[in-house]
């Protein structure tokens, strides 16, 4: 078997408008590794019913690969974090399957949060109060 010389991103449209433009960060510095390693990288739109099979290496954005030689990728809850399996079903991935095994020392932990906190919600973290609802997306 022949390694692939090119390598498929198959998504939507607009976003594949957006990978080509190389305005989408994500898309850009992925492309540019498999560039930096000496594939092509080509954008191309979903079928009716997705990627065409066979059509060798390739990422499909939030669908399942066309093949054994395609993987899944998608953003993970809030951007900036994506994942990249080999299945778009996400109770399938490696991280769905794998226990939770809490680091002993939590100082990393705490700085990760905290970057994060006051990146994505700012002073609203000063505003939360306990009582209510609580919003909790089930995927």
């Amino acid at each position: 078997m022949n390694a692939p010389s090119t390598v498929t991103f198959y998504m939507e449209p607009p976003l594949r408008e957006s990978a080509r433009k190389g305005a989408h960060n994500f898309i850009r510095r992925v492309a540019n590794v498999i560039e930096r390693a000496g594939l092509e990288v080509r954008y191309r739109d979903f079928g009716a019913r997705g990627a065409p099979a066979g059509q060798g290496a390739s990422l499909s954005h939030m669908k399942a690969p066309p093949d054994d030689q395609g993987l899944t990728f998608r953003r993970v809850y809030h951007y900036p974090f994506w994942q990249i399996e080999q299945t778009a079903e996400r109770w399938a991935w490696d991280v769905a399957q794998a226990a939770f095994t809490p680091d002993p020392d939590p100082a990393e932990a705490q700085r990760f949060f905290a970057f994060w906190q006051q990146r994505l919600f700012n002073e609203q973290t000063q505003k939360a109060k306990r009582g209510g609802f609580v919003y909790v997306p089930l995927q």
